[in-house]
């Protein structure tokens, strides 16, 4: 999707004006990414407003779906059974007027932001990619390799959540590297979430990271919940895709787990 530097500036906008709405005054990691992506789909509405003033009036779809049991990998030479795949995996999905699809993804690890390092054997995973594999297989059996070197990419990164007034945008990123610290940020959730529309940010899905990004995103749609949008001041409701039950979900009482968020964008002409 080709944006203008206007409509670029309003996106990013829009977002950080979300985030900033959902983060003000909360604490921990859990309930931080709870807040932000259980009614994201309020934000595809946010940029659908601000699309429609584009000459062909784009419009996009922003779903989000959460599962308690977060994907789990393990890889060549780690000291553990098994480390978690992410916290969070933002997927775009464009599909042209000839039915051509293009995709890239955003994997995330979250953390707190704070002067402490990061766990090392997710970190090892996120710096050098060694071949890996899910735990679960279910998910997949196959084992992946997304890089020819040890080598970090786009496409897998740490979100930092500030509950703190030590980073006023409150949802940061930063690249991993060894000794990460999880106060080290060089970007920002709504710049990286609106570069997936223009495949500036994320990592498109190709070959094996494809495949294992799609394998997940699958797995959490099947399994999950999927969380329908309201308005804001509507309360929200969920459904589990397999039918087994319905209600309302406690934002007050959220649980560890794994979110998956698809934004989809039908586009007149290949970009």
């Amino acid at each position: 999707m080709k944006l203008s530097e206007e409509i670029r500036s309003d996106l990013i906008r829009k977002t950080l004006h979300f985030f900033r709405d959902k983060l003000n005054g909360l604490s921990g990691e859990v309930k931080m990414l709870d807040a932000m992506h259980r009614d994201i789909s309020d934000l595809g509405t946010d940029w659908n407003n601000v699309l429609a003033s584009t000459p062909t009036a784009l419009k996009i779809s922003m779903d989000s779906y959460f599962i308690h049991q977060t994907p789990k990998v393990s890889y060549t030479g780690i000291k553990k059974t098994s480390i978690e795949f992410g916290d969070v995996l933002y997927l775009y999905t464009e599909t042209d007027n000839k039915n051509y699809k293009r995709e890239t993804a955003l994997l995330m690890q979250a953390k707190v932001y704070e002067d402490k390092k990061v766990d090392a054997h997710q970190l090892k995973l996120y710096t050098d990619w060694p071949t890996f594999w899910f735990q679960t297989q279910s998910i997949h059996a196959s084992r992946f390799n997304v890089v020819t070197t040890p080598q970090p990419h786009l496409g897998g990164r740490y979100l930092l959540l500030d509950d703190s007034t030590k980073n006023n945008e409150f949802a940061s990123s930063v690249t991993p590297t060894p000794g990460l610290r999880a106060n080290m940020h060089d970007n920002f959730i709504e710049r990286e979430l609106v570069g997936l529309l223009e495949f500036s940010h994320g990592r498109e899905l190709l070959g094996d990271w494809g495949t294992a990004i799609k394998a997940a995103g699958n797995h959490v749609k099947v399994n999950g919940k999927i969380f329908n949008g309201a308005s804001r001041s509507q309360p929200l409701l969920y459904a589990l895709n397999n039918g087994s039950g319905s209600g309302t979900p406690n934002p007050n009482d959220p649980k560890k787990g794994f979110w998956f968020v698809h934004i989809q964008a039908n586009v007149p002409f290949p970009d």
